[in-house]
């Protein structure tokens, strides 16, 4: 990849953007460290929908049908309905890559502004997902 790819699309509830972008560990290294990001264990792609959660064990393909979903799963939608993400978006092909959430409260509604960094260190690429609902 030479260049950062970008998407976006907005949804009734709110909208996201994807970037996916090359950066190298140093680099990925200052960006989670600029603001409270936290690690966390897994990511999947499935069902239109971005799933993270913290326990190793979780399934990964199908976050639903883990016994702790909605405790240790957390998710944002990307791809709904009929739009299908595009070539680009493969997160689900890259073998145990780093995740960091960062959720901060969105205006003074009780919603979260979401933002997730995907990064594969064996290949210095990122993903960034920014998702903000609507108020």
């Amino acid at each position: 990849m030479e260049q950062a790819q970008v998407d976006s699309k907005y949804y009734p509830v709110g909208h996201t953007h994807v970037l996916r972008f090359r950066a190298h560990a140093g680099d990925m290294a200052e960006i989670v460290n600029s603001r409270p990001f936290v690690k966390r264990a897994w990511v999947s792609f499935w069902n239109g929908n971005l799933y993270w959660g913290d326990r190793k064990d979780s399934p990964v393909r199908n976050p639903r049908e883990n016994p702790f979903f909605g405790r240790d799963v957390s998710s944002v939608p990307l791809y709904q309905g009929e739009r299908a993400p595009p070539n680009w978006f493969t997160p689900n092909d890259w073998i145990d890559p780093n995740v960091y959430v960062l959720k901060e409260r969105w205006g003074r509604s009780k919603k979260w502004h979401t933002r997730v960094i995907v990064y594969n260190k064996d290949i210095a690429e990122a993903y960034l997902i920014d998702y903000l609902p609507r108020h």
